[in-house]
């Protein structure tokens, strides 16, 4: 990925966005839409976002098994608790 992104102000982009998205694909670099010269938005070929999709939801499954595994580690030393029901976790102190 380039150290500086691709930029375009959003009104640019209203007139030649067929261009930006080419660029998108063409480069594999997300091009960044700037509003008022701050970032708004970013483009990116579908293919980049499916990958991002794909690392993202990879990063979500692999903290899941970890918060599990501390879980599991937690209630065999002994420091988790048993809750009944909903309201008993939710009304903990």
């Amino acid at each position: 990925m380039a150290l500086i992104p691709k930029l375009i102000s959003a009104s640019a982009i209203q007139r030649s966005y067929k261009k930006v998205i080419e660029m998108a694909k063409e480069t594999k670099e997300p091009v960044v839409i700037l509003r008022r010269n701050k970032p708004e938005a970013a483009v990116v070929d579908i293919d980049t976002f499916e990958e991002l999709s794909k690392k993202a939801d990879s990063y979500d499954e692999l903290r899941a098994l970890r918060t599990i595994a501390q879980s599991e580690d937690e209630f065999k030393e002994g420091k988790a608790e048993k809750f009944t029901s909903l309201s008993d976790l939710l009304n903990e102190d």
